[in-house]
């Protein structure tokens, strides 16, 4: 399995906290390649969670900061996941970015 999610362009490996890790767009690739090796099952992640992951990770518009962006997200979340978040989620800085 290790040399599969390591012939994956663009895939990251944490040797401290063992996890690997890919870019959105890898997602139906890397599961493809996992359900070809017998006794591994990868169960894809749901279809809404593969957009929003993708519009995530989109380039981010240069007329917007950071604290404009997740303001907006925040607004767009449904009102049953917003009240599901705990404060340190919904308290979100950007220390290094500019107003």
């Amino acid at each position: 399995m290790i040399e599969t999610l390591k012939s994956l362009n663009g895939r990251a490996y944490d040797p401290k906290s063992k996890e690997w890790n890919f870019p959105v767009e890898l997602h139906n690739e890397a599961i493809k390649k996992l359900h070809a090796i017998p006794g591994v099952e990868a169960k894809p992640l749901p279809t809404t969670v593969i957009k929003a992951l993708s519009t995530e990770t989109a380039a981010p518009s240069s007329s917007q900061s950071p604290q404009k962006d997740v303001a907006e997200a925040m607004r767009r979340l449904p009102e049953h996941l917003a009240n599901a978040l705990m404060p340190f989620q919904q308290e979100v800085g950007f220390p290094n970015s500019k107003p």
